[in-house]
């Protein structure tokens, strides 16, 4: 502080003289004709100095660059000093002299003797020389300085500017990270190694640490291990210990990263390429902008399809380079289907790129280690040190399981010497043992350690036999439910089956024999745990959710892939085994559970189709109470990914609506088409509930649907139209792209297919966030797939086949308007993309300028800025002057999405291009300036497009 005060007052001292000196100067200057020269550049030099002195001022003391400059400046050698030393030495040169001269004097000669005799200049010019050269001198020293300074402070805005930049795009390379992850549909390997984090006991493992093989892959001398063992050894859960204290090292160096992936049964598939392509995103997502390889950026802007794996493994070439070090765990290379190619591709990794140091794990088969040897130093877990964890993992659980913390010590010691020396490096089967024995009395504790099953396998056929014949069904039910589960969702990545969900199915689904179960006894979740043993975990699950507090739950799934393997052989108990048949008994029970769901009670069941539906119950206003407090739904979630709806209710009807998207059909078509009943509430309850997200969450249901659904069918009641309910049913298989159900629904029905597409519908679609328009619709089956935006390629060569004596004469208008929708960013070349019908349509006899309309194909093109409807439609025809018929369709319904058009009749598209401001049906991934400029490119190549389409017809009018 004293230090800034004192540089202050130099400053103020300085200034003083320098504007005294300056003042002298100046009358000389003024007064006297033949002044001496020199005195100019006094002049210029004090002056210049002053207001160096006065930028000095400016810099903050604080800031510890602003400080370290002045220090350097004000040192004893330094400028500062010296200038001051120099400005007071030529400061002794005007000592008498006033301030403010004298300007009384009369004449000239009087003044000038008067000047002369006071400054004595001639006598003084050589040494006032010397003092302005070392003036100019040190004042160009500090000036440096503080250029120097303000480009540290420019460099510095300019950091902040490409910060700023960074942290604007961080939500595009989050896109680019997804997208090439695939983390909606291939999963997330975090919730396998948090589960597996929370298995883990404190100290086992460490023996890892303690080998040299540890130490050298840790340095970069070795490049890949591979840790195998026997099934049920806890590879995974020493997979995630190790690879969890890589990470913790890794945040403590720059340039080095350690990421992991955990293969896993459920999915049946090959893990080569989520793998590939999960590393691949981690990696870009510590990457500034401009390092994203420009492929990658170009292809996701165009919404290109995923990448394959070349595609990823020439991106990690680009993206590699900016890591000294990347450490790779993959886990269970013996769960992934088709193990060469994840074989080849750590071979691959492994001679690809040097900087990237592997971690596998699996069982001791033949084909990965023949293998996993040639590019691998083995690490094998049959070692005594596996059987001292195995040690301290029993006594720990002895210690705290509630059926033997309060046993005799020296049945515990019994116990701990059996298991220990029986596990033989499994602690699969130690685990499954204890589950075993906690089901006997103490006395059959004794004789069961005598001669316990010696392999896993014998161990769950135990466990099966040992099960109470009133909790078969329990047990049945929860490892039915749980494998489905993993079975229909395994597409859809890490989505949890909540334990309550699983409980509740048990109660109301399950109907349980269950001795001494009665509605005055639930059966409660901690029941369920003690019946199912070591077949099913039960874990603690921590859901973030953005900006509220984390949802914390317990989940389900099956506790090891050993118990997978059993139940799917022929060594489990016939009724326990798994297959589709039981997959299908699930999916139909869910079904029923929803539909049967009437504004919040039972309601009687309905006749299969073609008389489906006749008996259904209509919604009555009067329960909307009810409705609503019978459907208290969860918040909703700012993301929806890898959640699902957290009671059964919510659970059975996302399935069951989810389910209609499977390629191949698991449910029969008769409970899909009564679930399409717009008269049902569970129809209108999912539709709402979608449209309402604030209520009801349905997981990826709401993700990858929620835009084809239609939420509401107008004048369809109980005594309704029959042929109404049915197109509407159509309409809804068509618009989910559920082509499968659509072909079964028109091979069953016994009426007239012409007049069921004929039928006029009308209702409301459900908004989404690229959709800025009405939502409302009104119009036959094929006007109305094209005002919900499903009208599609597939969806047009269906109709063709199972259709076909409908009329596209005049479908272009209502087409239109959701075709930009399906180019939300236009691709290199202005190409449609593969599933666009827009030229299939001209095929199928679309006109470009189709009477009966007020509003042209061509203005509703040049409105939303669709360069390649509008290029198409011109190459085809269009009359650019075409302006609409004054006599045509008016689309008068303000909440339509056809209404905003109306405005566009009587104007010549090339003056839409300035009278109106564009209508953006969709959005892409610019924001922003980037949005603007991507807009004025569309819209100068539209109007290129139209005066090029001008000239032509001007051309073709003088000719003729």
């Amino acid at each position: 502080m004293a230090e800034a005060i004192a540089l202050a007052a130099s400053i103020i001292a300085m200034v003083q003289i320098a504007d005294r000196i300056a003042t002298v100067c100046k009358f000389f200057i003024e007064k006297v004709k033949d002044y001496p020269k020199d005195l100019r550049r006094c002049y210029v030099e004090v002056q210049t100095l002053k207001i160096v002195f006065e930028g000095l001022r400016f810099l903050d003391k604080s800031d510890d660059s602003d400080l370290t400059i002045l220090r350097r400046l004000q040192g004893a050698d330094g400028p500062i000093k010296c200038c001051e030393e120099s400005l007071e030495k030529l400061d002794k040169f005007f000592l008498g002299f006033p301030a403010t001269p004298n300007q009384r004097a009369e004449g000239k000669a009087e003044k000038l003797k008067e000047c002369l005799n006071r400054l004595a200049w001639p006598l003084k010019a050589s040494k006032a020389t010397e003092l302005l050269d070392d003036l100019s001198r040190h004042k160009s020293s500090i000036t440096m300085a503080l250029q120097e300074q303000i480009m540290t402070d420019v460099r510095g805005v300019r950091r902040q500017v490409d910060r700023i930049y960074v942290t604007l795009s961080n939500s595009e390379r989050g896109k680019l990270g997804d997208w090439i992850s695939g983390s909606s549909t291939l999963g997330n390997p975090s919730t396998i190694h948090n589960l597996s984090l929370q298995r883990y006991m404190k100290s086992t493992g460490d023996w890892v640490f303690r080998t040299p093989e540890w130490r050298q892959w840790i340095d970069g001398n070795i490049r890949s291990i591979w840790i195998n063992g026997i099934p049920g050894a806890g590879k995974t859960i020493l997979a995630s210990h190790l690879l969890a204290t890589v990470i913790r090292d890794c945040h403590k160096q720059e340039r080095t990263i350690c990421l992991y992936y955990y293969c896993y049964h459920a999915h049946n598939r090959d893990e080569s390429t989520p793998f590939l392509r999960w590393v691949l995103s981690q990696l870009l997502r510590k990457l500034p902008l401009d390092k994203v390889p420009e492929d990658a950026w170009t292809a996701f802007k165009s919404n290109r399809s995923e990448p394959d794996a070349e595609e990823c493994l020439h991106m990690l070439d680009e993206i590699i380079t900016n890591f000294d070090r990347v450490y790779v765990g993959i886990d269970a290379l013996d769960e992934s289907q088709d193990r060469a190619k994840i074989l080849s591709l750590l071979e691959t990794l492994n001679t690809r790129f040097p900087s990237i140091q592997l971690l596998a794990t699996s069982r001791q088969y033949e084909d990965i280690k023949r293998q996993m040897v040639k590019i691998s130093q083995e690490l094998s877990m049959s070692n005594p040190y596996v059987d001292a964890d195995i040690q301290v993992y029993v006594k720990e659980k002895l210690k705290h399981h509630d059926r033997f913390r309060n046993a005799p010590i020296a049945l515990r010691c019994k116990v701990e010497e059996a298991l220990t020396t029986g596990a033989k490096g499994m602690f699969r089967w130690a685990e499954c043992q204890l589950d075993l024995l906690r089901r006997l009395r103490d006395s059959d504790i004794l004789e069961k350690i005598k001669c316990l099953p010696e392999t896993v396998e014998k161990t769950y056929e135990a466990i099966f036999q040992s099960i109470a014949p009133w909790e078969q069904d329990v047990v049945r039910h929860a490892l039915h439910w749980v494998s489905f589960h993993d079975f229909f969702w395994k597409q859809y990545g890490e989505v949890q089956l909540y334990s309550n969900v699983l409980l509740d199915s048990l109660t109301e689904l399950g109907n349980p024999t269950v001795g001494g179960y009665s509605d005055a006894e639930p059966y409660h979740l901690d029941r369920l745990k003690n019946v199912c043993g070591c077949l099913v975990s039960f874990v603690k699950h921590i859901e973030d959710r953005p900006g509220q507090p984390a949802y914390k739950a317990e989940v389900s799934r099956i506790a090891h892939y050993t118990v997978r393997e059993f139940l799917e052989s022929d060594r489990a108990p016939i009724d326990m085994r798994i297959n589709p048949d039981c997959y299908h008994e699930i999916l139909g029970s869910m079904f029923q559970h929803a539909i049967r769901y009437e504004a919040g009670h039972e309601c009687p069941e309905l006749p299969d189709y073609p008389d489906f539906g006749s008996e259904s119950r209509v919604h009555n206003p009067e329960q909307e109470e009810d409705y609503k407090s019978q459907f208290a739904y969860v918040k909703k979630f700012d993301s929806v990914m890898n959640r699902l709806p957290t009671n059964l209710r919510e659970y059975c009807i996302a399935t069951a609506f989810h389910s209609l998207f499977k390629d191949k059909v698991i449910v029969n078509a008769n409970l899909a088409f009564r679930l399409l009943d717009p008269r049902r509430d569970v129809y209108k309850c999912f539709a709402r509930a979608l449209a309402r997200k604030e209520d009801f969450s349905v997981g990826l249901v709401t993700q990858m649907c929620c835009n084809r659904y239609i939420k509401r069918f107008d004048s369809i009641s109980e005594n309704g139209s029959k042929i109404r309910v049915d197109a509407a049913i159509l309409t809804s298989l068509l618009a989910t792209g559920s082509f499968t159900l659509a072909e079964s629904f028109l091979q069953g029905y016994n009426h007239d297919l012409e007049q069921l597409a004929r039928e006029s519908l009308s209702g409301e679609t459900l908004h989404c966030h690229w959709h800025r328009c009405g939502n409302q619709f009104a119009g036959e089956l094929v006007t109305v797939l094209c005002q919900t935006k499903r009208m599609n390629r597939r969806t047009l060569e269906f109709l063709q086949t199972h259709l076909p004596n409908l009329e596209y004469s005049k479908i272009l208008p209502w087409y239109m308007i959701g075709h930009i929708c399906d180019h939300p960013a236009d691709p290199p070349g202005w190409e449609h993309f593969p599933d666009c019908a827009f030229s299939e349509l001209i095929q199928a006899g679309a006109m470009v300028d189709p009477e009966g309309f007020r509003v042209t194909p061509l203005q509703i093109a040049v409105y939303t800025r669709d360069i390649l409807a509008a290029k198409d439609l011109l190459d085809a025809g269009a009359d650019v002057n075409n302006t609409g018929d004054p006599n045509g369709l008016e689309w008068t319904n303000e909440h339509s999405v056809l209404y905003p058009y109306n405005k566009l009749h009587g104007v010549r598209p090339l003056d839409i291009l300035t009278r109106f401001k564009p209508r953006l049906q969709c959005r892409g991934v610019l924001t922003g300036n980037s949005e603007a400029s991507e807009i004025m490119h569309k819209t100068k190549e539209i109007e290129r497009l139209l005066l090029s389409a001008q000239e032509r017809s001007n051309k073709r009018k003088r000719q003729c």
